[in-house]
């Protein structure tokens, strides 16, 4: 996540003011990472 750029964080959230402020192909890993957790987690 250091990589990532400038965001801020929630809960659970992940804030990005403008796309051009992060790295997209940083942000793809843990969009990744989240979306094979919840696909694991719920359609057991």
């Amino acid at each position: 996540m250091s990589k990532l750029g400038k965001y801020k964080t929630g809960s659970s959230c992940l804030y990005v003011k403008q796309l051009s402020d992060v790295d997209e192909n940083v942000l793809k890993d843990p969009i990744r990472s989240s979306f094979i957790y919840m696909t694991n987690k719920y359609n057991s």
